[in-house]
């Protein structure tokens, strides 16, 4: 398995905005088949899909981690801490 499939294979955190309200959602976040799944940490609210299609990244300011958006729902925000897990994602894709 190489390195960027070992991480890949991992959940991660990350804090989600849905480009609705200005709430911070932190959510777990895992590659499952051509998406992300993304499962928020409070109880009863659904999961978000986003293809892998439909992902850009956007430049996060200074040295803030890795910044996902969706082409469909343009204010929508998925903020990683570290940079290596959506590194591993774009080499794999």
């Amino acid at each position: 398995m190489s390195r960027d499939s070992a991480i890949l294979s991992s959940s991660i955190e990350a804090t989600y905005f849905d480009g609705r309200s200005a709430r911070r959602r932190p959510v777990t976040v895992s590659l499952q088949g051509e998406s992300l799944y993304l499962e928020e940490r409070d109880v009863g609210q659904p999961p978000v899909t986003w293809l892998l299609a439909d992902l850009r990244r956007i430049p996060a300011p200074g040295d803030t981690g890795a910044i996902l958006g969706h082409e469909v729902h343009r204010d929508a925000r998925l903020i990683f801490a570290q940079a290596d897990w959506v590194h591993a994602l774009r080499q794999a894709n």
